[in-house]
């Protein structure tokens, strides 16, 4: 639970990398815009864009881009970029993670910080 005195969400879905950056993962839509028609505030953060967009500054790019470099997201080599993610940002009581066959070792990783950083 996150216990921020300006906690304006009831639940925060985070989809993290690696996803495609050129096709949205339609699930968390679906599933934020379920939990809102039910009448749950809900915050969306799309870490995957956030960091695509920080490395392609740092003409790392093609890490979303070019499926051959799947295997530094599969073993957790990449798994320090979480250290970049904003995870102040993050204000809902409860925290969902979209995970994805090509995210399981980050999501891992990100689970184990947010359960630390909110117990």
């Amino acid at each position: 639970m996150n216990n921020n005195a300006d906690t304006s969400y009831d639940i925060t879905l985070i989809l993290p990398p690696l996803w495609d950056v050129t096709r949205p993962w339609p699930a968390p839509a679906y599933l934020v815009e379920y939990l809102r028609a039910l009448g749950y505030r809900v915050q969306f953060l799309d870490f995957n864009n956030r960091l695509y967009h920080f490395a392609r500054k740092a003409n790392a790019g093609a890490l979303w881009q070019n499926w051959q470099s799947i295997e530094p997201w599969n073993t957790g080599e990449l798994n320090f970029l979480i250290d970049i993610l904003n995870l102040d940002a993050i204000r809902g009581n409860v925290i969902g993670i979209s995970a994805t066959i090509t995210n399981l070792s980050f999501t891992s990783a990100l689970a184990g910080v947010l359960r630390r950083k909110f117990p």
